[in-house]
């Protein structure tokens, strides 16, 4: 049996207020648009990873312009970064003022200020110079300066500017040294043979041959591994020192004084 519908119930002047009660159709088609609205989702803003601090945005912002590794202009900036660099208050000037961050006046641009700025292969040059007294310069602390050092990696090594030592492989480029004996004497081509031609002995024949001329050959000492201790000694407590206690006042005995007894005043 379907159940009766019912109507709406009449206000106080016996006119219908429109308001419907439970059970009837029109309460029913209001829930439902209740829950359709309580669903809806609205536009939320865009997950970057970055967190609200001021300071982590300032450290995002700064290794973004980094791995970006070109000039930018700050609208692209925020576009790209996704972090509202104008309107969060003093992140601006924060960025400005930082270390790291070189911005160009003229043409209003932003890059990261590398240890060793360059844009051509005489700038290596002049850093690889420059950092000669502390040896090598590593090949991927150029790479981050300049997209472009292989190629004028390659460029210097074949005109004996530079000399750079590569892996186990000879593909990798790893370390970049100044070549500051390219004016040295070639070494000729007899000599070189000559080199090449020796062979190392065996280790036997070696052995036999300082034998022979009266040397001592080093013999290889096996180093005892350190015994881990297992067991921490135990704190002793206050008052039970193993100390010898010198005594003192041994002349009082000569007079017939003895101080290991209590005193007893005379007459007593």
């Amino acid at each position: 049996m379907p159940s009766p519908s019912v109507a709406p119930t009449p206000g106080p002047s016996g006119v219908d207020d429109g308001i419907p009660i439970a059970g009837s159709a029109a309460a029913a088609a209001q829930a439902a648009a209740k829950r359709k609205k309580a669903n809806e989702i609205y536009s939320q803003p865009r997950d970057t990873g970055v967190g609200m601090h001021i300071n982590s945005q300032l450290a995002y912002l700064v290794q973004f312009i980094k791995d970006y590794n070109a000039p930018i202009r700050l609208e692209d900036l925020i576009v790209r970064s996704g972090i509202e660099l104008i309107r969060t208050p003093g992140l601006l000037d924060l960025f400005n003022s930082h270390d790291r961050v070189q911005h160009d006046t003229k043409l209003d641009l932003y890059s990261y200020r590398h240890d060793f700025p360059m844009k051509s292969k005489a700038e290596l040059l002049k850093h690889v110079k420059g950092y000669a007294p502390r040896g090598g310069m590593r090949v991927n602390l150029l790479k981050e300066s300049w997209s472009g050092a292989p190629a004028a990696i390659d460029e210097l090594e074949r005109e004996n500017e530079i000399v750079v030592l590569r892996g186990k492989d000879g593909q990798g480029m790893r370390t970049v040294f100044e070549n500051n004996v390219k004016d040295a004497i070639e070494v000729q081509e007899e000599f070189r043979g000559l080199w090449h031609s020796l062979n190392v002995p065996p280790e036997s024949e070696v052995a036999r041959d300082l034998d022979d001329a009266g040397l001592k050959r080093t013999s290889k000492t096996e180093v005892a591994p350190a015994v881990p201790q297992t067991a921490q000694k135990k704190r002793k407590k206050a008052g039970s020192s193993n100390r010898r206690v010198k005594i003192t006042n041994t002349h009082l005995q000569e007079q017939g004084i003895d101080l290991s007894k209590d005193f007893v005043p005379p007459g007593k």
